[in-house]
């Protein structure tokens, strides 16, 4: 099963001992920003890389792709 990027977040931040706050303090932006971009409420990929470079995760093309709901099902654009 793949991944989504909010759960390599997750899963990243818990092997750290960390946060989503102490992530979004050391990323320098609010906590609910951060959360509306793992919540893909927003795209931000400038954000996105800066995360997977913090937390030292390989980026995909699916975690940069904002999905599309289609009938109650996440597509990837």
């Amino acid at each position: 099963m793949i991944e989504s990027f909010a759960e390599k977040v997750e899963r990243r931040l818990s092997d750290k001992g960390m946060t989503n706050y102490s992530l979004a303090k050391k990323l320098e932006i609010s906590p609910s920003y951060l959360s509306e971009i793992l919540n893909d409420k927003k795209l931000a990929i400038e954000q996105r890389v800066k995360i997977a470079e913090y937390l030292e995760f390989k980026l995909e093309i699916a975690d940069v792709r904002k999905p599309l709901n289609v009938k109650g099902k996440e597509v990837a654009r």
